[in-house]
């Protein structure tokens, strides 16, 4: 079982809890990127919760985030990020937390530390084997056509950056958001053929 799906109560190996940051004595963040909430009486409820291991929620994007509650407010807060909070100091004030190995649900602190955007992207093309995409390279472009002049485009970014046109636009025409961009109409390719 992924350690982020572990709701049981009693400490894993080598397991350390710390108070969440503006959370404390109401949540901790262990060593292992696990969250507990601490028993207590509810915000202005008449109810008691129980001590309770949460289980993070992923975003699409693959990040896990929990959502904590203080003077009845909810916020959902990504988890690598209250565990790099509680267990390594940002002396240089850097922006982000990178996974080093680069899965974004292991939030082991080994796993994670403070970095700047730059630094995180040339982490993921050296490291983690990321590759520049553009163009015929790009496995995901899909063929368009400019109906205008009938010329074919490998991408809708080679069609903008020829055309001098907005790739967002052109994406918009060819999804049949919008009829035109600029006096220009396109489609998709294989809806033509």
């Amino acid at each position: 079982m992924e350690i982020w799906r572990n709701t049981d109560l009693n400490d894993l190996e080598g397991e350390i809890w710390k108070d969440i940051i503006d959370y404390e004595d109401l949540y901790q963040v262990s060593n292992l990127g696990r969250i507990k909430r601490l028993e207590r009486w509810a915000d202005g409820a008449n109810r008691y919760l129980k001590t309770k291991i949460l289980v993070s929620t992923m975003y699409n994007n693959g990040y896990l985030f929990v959502h904590l509650s203080k003077n009845k407010i909810t916020k959902n807060l990504l988890t690598h990020i209250l565990t790099c909070k509680a267990f390594k100091s940002n002396v240089e004030n850097k922006p982000q937390v990178n996974h080093i190995n680069g899965i974004r649900t292991d939030n082991r602190i080994e796993n994670l530390e403070w970095n700047t955007n730059s630094e995180n992207n040339k982490h993921s093309y050296k490291y983690l084997n990321r590759k520049r995409i553009s163009g015929n390279n790009n496995k995901k472009s899909i063929k368009i056509i400019c109906i205008n002049n009938g010329k074919t485009y490998d991408s809708i970014g080679l069609a903008a950056k020829e055309l001098k046109l907005d790739q967002a636009n052109i994406g918009r025409v060819c999804k049949g958001i919008t009829t035109h961009h600029k006096n220009f109409k396109f489609k998709y390719l294989e809806e033509v053929l």
